[in-house]
C-alpha cells in the first residue's frame, strides 16, 4: 500500500511539471519577461547670448540758432544678457555731422550732439569711435535691465531745416 501512495504522488507531480515547461517553451525557448537599460548624460551648453530693444526709432530737437536744447523724450534701451561678467551699451553716430534734408550748405557738427544715460553725465557722441554710456560688470535682470538716454543738442547758426543723423546702439558683452 505503501507503493501505491507514492504512485498516486508521483503522477500529479509529473503534470504539474510537464504543464510548467509547456508555457516557458511556448515562447520559441526564450524568456517570457526580460529587461535591459543602459543611461545617457544630457549636457545642455548655454552660450552667451545678448539682445537689445529701443523703445522708439526717432526723436526731435526743436530750438533755434544759439539755442541749447534737450528733449523730453527718452530713448528706452533694454538689454537681456546672461554673461556673468556683465556688457556696456554704446552708441555712435553714422556721420560727423548732422545734415539738412533739403540739401542746404548748413551743417551741425555731430560733437554739439551729446547723450546722458540714466541720469548721468552728458557724453559727446563721435562717429570713429562708440561712446560707452553705460556699463554694468552683472548678468541683467531676467527681464532685461532697462536704460533711459536723452539727447541734447547745441543748435549753431545754421539755416531753417531739419538736421539728420543716425544714432546706433550697441550691447556688448564684456
Amino acid at each position: 500500500m505503501k507503493n501505491s501512495f507514492i504512485r498516486k504522488r508521483l503522477i500529479p507531480a509529473g503534470v504539474v511539471v510537464a504543464a510548467g515547461l509547456v508555457t516557458a517553451l511556448g515562447n520559441g525557448g526564450q524568456a517570457l519577461a526580460a529587461d535591459d537599460s543602459e543611461t545617457v548624460r544630457v549636457d545642455v551648453i548655454v552660450g552667451v547670448g545678448i539682445t537689445l530693444n529701443l523703445d522708439r526709432n526717432d526723436i526731435q530737437l526743436i530750438g533755434g540758432p544759439g539755442q541749447t536744447v534737450a528733449n523730453g523724450q527718452p530713448v528706452s534701451a533694454t538689454v537681456v544678457t546672461n554673461n556673468p561678467t556683465g556688457y556696456t551699451l554704446s552708441v555712435q553716430s553714422d556721420r560727423a555731422e548732422l545734415t539738412p534734408q533739403g540739401g542746404g550748405a548748413g551743417r551741425i557738427p555731430i560733437a554739439n550732439l551729446t547723450v546722458q544715460a540714466g541720469g548721468g553725465s552728458f557724453e559727446v557722441i563721435s562717429d570713429t569711435a562708440p561712446t560707452v554710456i553705460h556699463t554694468d560688470p552683472d548678468a541683467s535682470a531676467l527681464n532685461g535691465d532697462t536704460i533711459v538716454t536723452t539727447y541734447r543738442v547745441v543748435i549753431p547758426a545754421v539755416p531753417n531745416d531739419t538736421y539728420q543723423a543716425i544714432i546706433t546702439y550697441t550691447a556688448t558683452t564684456t
